[in-house]
């Protein structure tokens, strides 16, 4: 969301405009321009930070294209891009320029590559699921996914499916290779809770996506 979405204020094209911003910076470098453990402290520093230059993660990111993000990203909109082809017209004239310079897509490492350097392993943690009869307990099994996802998320050599993309396969049976696949990651954690009485029963199992076989 951009920072007046986030403030609750009138949102239009320029906030729409932001959120491509955010898409091309992520798509470019490999990372969000802003990071945080809670939604809420992400929200924060889009209102009081200035995001890193992409070429300063990237060098080989053409400048001007460098600065049509960063202009996406303006926290006042008045400063951002007013339409969607002013930003057609600032692409069409990086491209030309880039064609006679010899700067290519060719040249910019892909995102893949970025995330093989900076992160070992990806996994996503899908929601637990309840085999209690109690159906209250679903608020304990949603919790239970989110400390893990939460706690996964600061180890250094795991890259952590947020929690919304997740648990988008609630309730579903899928086949976890076509989880991994969705979700572009290495394994999956997946488990149940069940509670008899004052007994409680968790499970988790580590799947490998490559093979379907248990980690």
């Amino acid at each position: 969301m951009s920072p007046e979405q986030v403030e609750g204020k009138e949102a239009d094209q320029r906030s729409d405009i932001y959120s491509l911003g955010i898409i091309l910076y992520e798509m470019l470098t490999g990372r969000v321009p802003f990071e945080g453990e809670t939604a809420l402290s992400i929200a924060v520093k889009q209102k009081t930070e200035v995001p890193k230059d992409p070429r300063e993660i990237i060098p080989q990111i053409p400048e001007d294209l460098s600065r049509l993000i960063l202009k996406c990203l303006e926290k006042e909109k008045e400063r951002r891009y007013q339409r969607v082809d002013e930003i057609l017209s600032a692409l069409a004239a990086i491209e030309s320029v880039t064609s006679v310079t010899g700067i290519t897509a060719s040249t910019v490492p892909d995102t893949e590559k970025i995330l093989e350097r900076e992160w070992k392993k990806s996994i996503a943690v899908l929601p637990f699921s309840n085999l209690s009869p109690d159906k209250e307990q679903e608020y304990f099994c949603d919790g239970l996914s989110e400390e893990i996802i939460n706690a996964l998320s600061h180890v250094r050599e795991l890259r952590v499916v947020a929690r919304t993309s997740a648990f988008a396969f609630k309730g579903k049976e899928v086949d976890i290779r076509e989880v991994g696949e969705k979700l572009n990651v290495d394994a999956v954690l997946e488990g149940s809770v069940r509670k008899a009485g004052d007994r409680l029963r968790i499970t988790a199992q580590l799947i490998n996506v490559a093979d379907g076989y248990h980690l």
